[in-house]
């Protein structure tokens, strides 16, 4: 995903208190969080090296996690069931994003389990995401995987649009990419997510410690299916995608 943001609040009356809301650590993670930091959503946090250990997590960092890494494979597997002759995919990623090389890591292997091809293309911000989807068409793949990052979330309404006007079945990763027409959507609930990192900064603010608050993981997790795109795809979904779907736009 991006770089993390970072709000500050000087006037609290707390010593030298600041709260990092993130979606990815990138970098030296352990440097930025010198002081208390809260992550509000973000990947595999053990993997990419924010955390040690989710249950007792460093001093000064807590929060919650999406783990997306974790859901690549569910997602390769997601796509094979909804195309039976599924030979090739297309992952969209960005390489500077550490999640982005382990979802690609997690999506390669679970693809070998199922026969199919991953093709890796890259756009390494949102400028180069016109290049990246230019070479997919080139590859004709028989479906496409987008990978957890914000630079291609900007982009959403592109990489979409590109999908359905090259016939191109595509899983994402995020609930917004349903409304600009994505066919499928699984993945934690972002959302939801801060709203329960914001209950942790309340804690935080009234004073309860760090270490108090041990990393905690999305419990929830959500398939959107667009039928409407589905068809525009010309592509029959399996009775059990819809039936398993938490939500099914028609």
């Amino acid at each position: 995903m991006g770089r993390a943001e970072t709000t500050a609040f000087p006037s609290l009356p707390l010593n030298s208190f600041r709260c990092l809301w993130m979606y990815l650590s990138l970098g030296k993670p352990r440097g930025i969080c010198r002081q208390a930091c809260q992550i509000g959503a973000a990947g595999d946090v053990v993997n990419t090296g924010l955390v040690s250990n989710l249950a007792r997590p460093d001093p000064n960092l807590t929060g919650f996690i999406a783990l997306n890494v974790d859901l690549e494979g569910k997602r390769v597997e997601l796509l094979k069931e909804a195309m039976l002759r599924l030979s090739r995919i297309a992952v969209l990623t960005n390489p500077g994003n550490p999640i982005s090389r382990l979802n690609v890591d997690i999506a390669r292997q679970a693809a070998e389990k199922l026969g199919v091809k991953i093709e890796v293309v890259e756009a390494k911000n949102a400028a180069e995401v016109d290049g990246a989807l230019a070479q997919i068409t080139q590859l004709h793949p028989d479906a496409a995987l987008i990978a957890s990052d914000t630079q291609l979330l900007s982009k959403r309404k592109e990489i979409a649009e590109f999908m359905a006007s090259e016939k191109i079945p595509a899983l994402y990763p995020f609930r917004e990419y349903a409304n600009v027409g994505g066919l499928f959507i699984y993945g934690a609930n972002i959302s939801v997510l801060f709203e329960r990192a914001a209950d942790f900064l309340d804690k935080l603010l009234k004073g309860e410690k760090i270490a108090n608050l041990p990393v905690q993981q999305a419990t929830a997790f959500e398939l959107i299916v667009n039928t409407r795109t589905a068809s525009a795809l010309g592509l029959n979904l399996p009775p059990n995608i819809l039936l398993r779907a938490d939500e099914v736009i028609e």
